[in-house]
């Protein structure tokens, strides 16, 4: 028995049929990819029950391999779907997805684009800013990443853009 509940507890790393994923089996898959030339994966990860009660589910970033992640934004699960920035644009044969947050001096913007005129037609990965100096870092995706982006759309605040397709959070 101590086996299995120290299974459940670690982050899945292989789903059948699926990306790695950082998250455990105790939430949702927001988002979730291996980087490529890298052994590295990048997951947001929900409470499953963050659109029933957003007051009391989360939203997690993290990265790094199982077993040993590098970043966990954000500390606490307290308040976090207030930590994120959320963006969704679409129109026909064009949707775009971030979701972004800023930690210790960098803004870390998780993409999700897929453009049916461009080519290749879609690209997903994160990227880390320097806020100071603006030095840029992206990682893309070594394929498809899973995506339910619908997990947070309505849950966390969306990005102040004109063109911003999101659903608001609730205001009491």
């Amino acid at each position: 028995m101590r086996h299995f509940i120290a299974f459940i507890l670690l982050p899945t790393t292989v789903l059948a049929g699926t990306s790695p994923s950082l998250c455990t089996q105790a939430e949702d898959v927001v988002f979730s990819c291996r980087l490529k030339r890298s052994t590295k994966v990048v997951s947001v990860c929900t409470s499953r029950n963050l659109l029933q009660k957003p007051d009391d589910g989360y939203v997690i970033y993290r990265f790094g391999k199982a077993g040993a992640v590098e970043l966990e934004y954000p500390a606490s699960r307290r308040n976090s779907p207030g930590q994120f920035s959320y963006y969704h644009y679409f129109r026909p044969d064009t949707d775009q997805v971030s979701l972004s947050f800023s930690n210790v001096g960098y803004r870390y913007v998780i993409h999700d684009d897929h453009d049916e005129m461009q080519n290749p037609a879609g690209s997903a990965g994160v990227s880390a800013t320097e806020i100071k100096s603006g030095k840029t870092v992206t990682m893309e995706c070594a394929g498809d990443p899973v995506a339910h982006w619908y997990r947070i759309d309505g849950a966390v605040a969306c990005d102040d853009d004109v063109m911003n397709s999101c659903v608001s959070p609730a205001q009491d």
